[in-house]
């Protein structure tokens, strides 16, 4: 099974929101995970921006981004969300995220569950056809 991880459910387990023992049950379901490349600059910038001391919750971030592959496919993504006018309905990274999931369904040929915690990028990937991981 393939997980589209997006940034919402890593940052709900960082810092510690009320949703993070949810996020680390989605986590902990025997997938392979995948996400775009743009996690490994969302995560920081979040950290840093938001914990005074941001430095051990980096070195978590990079210890979990080992089990995650990193998709970088930014041209067909870009054109992906150029043309697909369901993806205008998520704000600019998220659909930049579900056009990656989309790109990564096609490249495998195999069903990509999407895990977020943001209800908005949940309700554009049922409108995409992405399934959601059960959170």
């Amino acid at each position: 099974m393939i997980h589209y991880v997006d940034s919402s459910v890593l940052i709900e387990v960082y810092l510690q929101q009320p949703r993070a023992q949810m996020a680390r049950r989605a986590l902990a379901l025997d997938a392979h995970r995948f996400s775009s490349l743009l996690l490994a600059i969302e995560i920081p910038v979040v950290l840093r921006r938001t914990l005074k001391d941001s430095g051990a919750a980096l070195e978590v971030f990079d210890e979990d981004m080992r089990a995650i592959h990193l998709v970088n496919r930014f041209n067909e993504v870009a054109a992906r969300v150029r043309a697909d006018e369901r993806l205008s309905r998520a704000r600019s990274l998220d659909a930049f995220h579900l056009a990656t999931a989309m790109q990564l369904r096609d490249d495998l040929d195999d069903p990509v569950h999407v895990l977020t915690m943001d209800e908005r990028m949940r309700s554009v990937a049922i409108d995409v056809g992405l399934p959601l991981v059960d959170v």
